[in-house]
């Protein structure tokens, strides 16, 4: 068709889809039967793309194609500017020249996330400059490595100026499936139906070069049903047999396959094996014919051209339609495609492409064939595409003899980490549970074992991981490297008996020492897993392990960004109190993530931030990240992540007094937890649960859960901070238990001293002046609180500090020492209004008005509320001030509230006015005393 007509609807369509595309990404899917005309429609939408000034990347996917790695991501960016691609960060502007083969791919296998991530980044930059249309006709044809990775990058094009285009067949399935491209009206989908009986008329005249008489137009739009390419080869068949009687049928072929059949079978021979070498090439250019037959085929392929099957286009043999292609290769005979493919393969220079015509050359197995298959399976991981290595893996497996039987394992240990790579873990476990059945006792099976593990670990958590670590202890035969990596894979998987994975992380350290000269990303994993198994412990690692790990980290990091040392890192240091160096990792961790496409270690990296700007008192940025890391984790079906996103989130919610949100989510995280058996986020729940309750002044409630969560960390052998057991003390305190209290602390005292963290011996000695003053002795109480605020200084947790002035306020009272209790205690209350800890501002109000000293002229404003008056005076709204003085938006609300009423003013206008002419200074004036 060399013009769009009777398309009215569906091009009003393509107008819209491109004026949402210019502001932002859109997509329009034309489905429709074999040639309904969808091509011409998706043409016809590029072109006017191009007149509107859209970069148009556009590629044509075929069934001879959908076997080669990366062929129409290659089509697509084959326009782009190679200064473009150099613009990109480095790991992905690697991935792309290694994916494109603008460098050979050396070293470890570009990720396919990654590749995502690049092209991503990639689009965004072009249409940073001008709008872009991704065109790709016969989608459900897509090379399933570029259907990935396109998909990876196209469902996070947001708000990007990126249009995608695409057609596919009625019925068939597609690797790139618009309902991975978003919903609408994102998505515009239209059904491409057949021509209308004018609309017709004018095709055929436009093809043809005549239209028939109006009879035979009738009759031969009600046999096609409105298909442009039926109805062309009905008239086609028409001018050589004539039209029969109007009592006759047409004489239309029943499907595709039968119509090429029927033109092919008419061709001399000579051109008939030229188009079965084209089906079976994938690109065939007419110099690989000529090399493939050992003779010109140029009259072969114009009598080709003749017949309307295939034309010659800039020295390549293109098909009239693409399943031309697909039905002479369909029709064809098993010896036939064997002699096709055995031709091609002595003349194709591409390895992979070779290897393949090689196994489809052969008949049974070919070792040959298998070693070829393999080093072009390897080649394609390297290059960012683990779909296309897996599937030629496959095929090397098919072509390796029964008796080979190393090759065997080894090829399926390749394919399993393949699948692994490609997220195909089902398919990835099958593999290595049969290879560990089938391969003897040594090395190989004991490697199978460890993956298989990692891949039980990551998906069911349970303890067949930890059975198929020790197996590999057995298997590995002395070999120190494999006993060091099981014994780091225990370390790992063992999180509910946290003393004997820290005893089997410093045995794969042992080992690791042994081993002259060990696989970098093998001691990376190594000694990665013995820093974190010793953390947990609450110990401290030596410098200089911690140092040579992230060196071997960054020579051979773990493809998973959340699975590195330097993404630990940043959790070590938030529980060590270290909170600027911490976020400088986190921060890093999750640009890393970006930058590769990883999104599961980008919930990772949230996963932690919550505590840190919560412990740095940012109450309200901490809620913000939180949320965000529940939305990110429960996208993506990460039940481990949703379950420690719901924890900050109440330990945000209790935190700030929200009493309704913080129980809704730790009620929802004990569910979660107790069915999935989950002892870890157990305690986390009920630690929030004591915490809350001990908040509302319920310290009897708040006992049991508290106690619970102790008992499971000590069950477990866990030694990281335990933040609750300090709320413990307090409430075991106020119901009488004090022996029980001192049991508490006395632990508490042991670790902190062990690990050497300064908040962490303040904590402990917090609750050690709490027993010291329930007791009765209120000197030594001071004395310790004193101690407990020194060693806090260096990196203060504002909630601790404040909680720590709060009961050196009370003790200092209870001294009658009541000017120093009142300064104590203002500290306490400005502390916590201002990270907007309301229920604990409410208790330590409460113990100062117990002092007995006025503490304010009365209607004066409290140092927190004339902050906050003195800013919104400003015209700062309540979200701005929260975020200058890091309270909650509520916490920001409540004090213009007060201060309304003490002022007697209505409104912000007026609070300007009393600000600005000052004429209420006794209510602005500090407190005196």
């Amino acid at each position: 068709m060399s013009e769009v007509v009777g398309r009215d609807a569906e091009l009003r369509a393509a107008e819209g889809f491109l004026d949402a595309a210019g502001a932002g990404f859109a997509a329009l899917v034309f489905e429709g039967e074999p040639g309904i005309g969808k091509s011409a429609l998706l043409a016809e939408v590029a072109r006017r793309a191009a007149d509107r000034g859209f970069l148009v990347l556009a590629c044509r996917a075929s069934s001879s194609e959908t076997a080669l790695t990366l062929a129409a991501l290659a089509d697509l960016l084959e326009p782009v500017d190679e200064a473009v691609i150099d613009t990109l960060p480095e790991p992905q502007r690697h991935a792309i020249d290694a994916a494109l083969l603008r460098v050979m791919p050396t070293g470890d296998p570009v990720e396919q996330r990654l590749l995502g991530s690049a092209v991503r980044t990639l689009l965004g930059r072009l249409a940073d400059v001008r709008p872009v249309l991704v065109a790709i006709d016969d989608a459900q044809w897509l090379d399933p490595s570029s259907a990935a990775t396109l998909q990876f990058a196209l469902r996070r094009m947001t708000g990007a100026a990126v249009g995608v285009a695409m057609t596919r067949r009625r019925g068939e399935p597609s690797p790139l499936r618009d309902d991975d491209l978003g919903e609408p009206p994102a998505v515009i989908r239209v059904e491409v139906g057949p021509l209308s009986l004018g609309t017709l008329h004018h095709v055929l005249r436009d093809s043809l070069g005549s239209a028939p008489a109006r009879s035979t137009l009738v009759r031969i739009h009600r046999t096609s049903r409105g298909n442009p390419l039926f109805a062309i080869e009905i008239m086609r068949r028409l001018a050589d047999v004539g039209v029969p009687p109007a009592d006759q049928p047409l004489p239309v072929p029943a499907d595709i396959r039968e119509l090429v059949r029927e033109q092919v079978d008419r061709l001399p021979r000579s051109a008939r094996e030229a188009l079965m070498v084209a089906a079976a090439a994938a690109v065939p250019t007419v110099a690989l014919l000529d090399g493939a037959l050992g003779r010109s085929t140029r009259a072969d392929l114009a009598i080709a051209a003749e017949r309307g099957i295939a034309r010659v286009d800039e020295g390549t043999l293109v098909f009239r339609h693409p399943l031309f292609a697909t039905a002479v290769y369909a029709e064809a005979d098993d010896d036939l495609r064997r002699e096709a493919h055995r031709r091609l393969w002595r003349v194709v220079d591409d390895r992979e492409e070779q290897a393949r015509h090689h196994a489809l050359a052969a008949v049974g197995a070919e070792p040959e064939a298998a070693d070829q298959l393999e080093l072009a399976s390897a080649a394609a991981n390297r290059r960012g595409a683990p779909l296309a290595a897996a599937e030629l893996m496959e095929l090397a497996l098919q072509s390796t003899p029964t008796d080979a039987r190393a090759a065997w394992h080894r090829r399926s240990m390749a394919l399993a980490g393949y699948l692994q790579r490609s997220g195909d873990f089902v398919r990835g476990r099958t593999v290595l549970e049969a290879l560990v059945r089938d391969a003897p006792v040594g090395p190989t099976r004991a490697r199978a074992r460890l993956d298989l593990a990692g891949i039980l670990f990551d998906t069911n958590g349970d303890a067949s991981a930890a059975r198929h670590a020790e197996g590999a202890i057995a298997d590995a035969q002395g070999d120190l490297e494999i006993l060091a990596r099981a014994h780091a894979t225990l370390a790992a998987v063992l999180y509910e008996d946290r003393e004997a994975a820290a005893a089997h992380g410093r045995t794969a350290k042992g080992l690791l020492d042994q081993v002259a000269d060990p696989d970098p990303r093998v001691a990376a994993q190594v000694l990665g897993n013995y820093v974190a198994s010793e953390t947990a412990r609450g110990l401290p690692v030596e410098p200089g392990v911690l140092q040579r790990a992230l060196e071997l980290e960054r020579l051979a990091p773990m493809p998973n960004v959340s699975d590195r040392l330097s993404a630990a890192l940043g959790a070590v240091l938030v529980f060590r109190g270290e909170f600027d160096e911490a976020r400088g990792w986190l921060e890093q961790t999750y640009a890393t993530a970006v930058d590769e496409g990883d999104d599961g270690s980008m919930a990772y990296a949230l996963s932690h931030l919550p505590t840190l700007e919560l412990a740095s008192g940012n109450a309200a940025l901490a809620e913000e990240l939180a949320r965000r890391h529940l939305a990110v984790a429960t996208e993506l079906g990460l039940e481990s992540q949703r379950l420690q996103a719901l924890f900050n989130l109440a330990l945000v919610h209790t935190h700030l007094g929200h009493e309704t949100e913080a129980r809704a989510e730790v009620a929802e995280l004990l569910d979660a937890a107790g069915r999935a058996g989950d002892r870890w986020s157990r305690a986390n729940g009920l630690a929030v649960l004591g915490m809350l309750e001990l908040a509302l002044g319920r310290p009897v409630a708040a006992v049991p859960p508290l106690l619970e969560a102790t008992a499971i960390r000590d069950d477990i052998s866990d030694d990281l901070p335990r933040r609750h057991e300090a709320d413990l003390v307090e409430s075991l305190v106020g119901v009488g238990s004090l022996d029980e209290a001192r049991r508490v602390a006395d632990a508490m005292a042991t670790r902190a001293e062990a690990s050497g963290s300064p908040w962490r011996i303040a904590q402990a000695l917090r609750s050690r002046a709490v027993l010291e003053a329930a007791g009765g002795d209120l000197d030594a109480a001071v004395t310790t609180l004193e101690a407990a605020l020194r060693r806090d200084e260096p990196s203060p947790v504002a909630f601790d500090r404040a909680r720590a002035f709060l009961v050196l306020g009370v003790v200092l009272r209870r001294r009658r020492e009541r000017r120093a209790g009142k300064a104590a205690l203002e500290s306490a209350v400005q502390t916590f209004e201002r990270i907007g800890a309301r229920l604990w501002a409410a208790r330590a109000a409460g113990e100062l008005d117990r002092i007995g000293i006025r503490r304010s002229p009365a209607g004066a404003l409290t140092p927190s509320e004339r902050r906050v008056v003195e800013l919104a005076a400003m015209g700062r709204t309540n979200r701005q001030v929260a975020t200058e003085l890091y309270m909650s938006p509520k916490t920001v609300e409540a004090n213009l509230a007060r201060a309304y009423l003490k002022l007697g003013v209505r409104s912000r206008a007026e609070l300007g006015a009393v600000v600005a002419s000052s004429t209420r200074p006794d209510a602005l004036a500090a407190d005196p005393d």
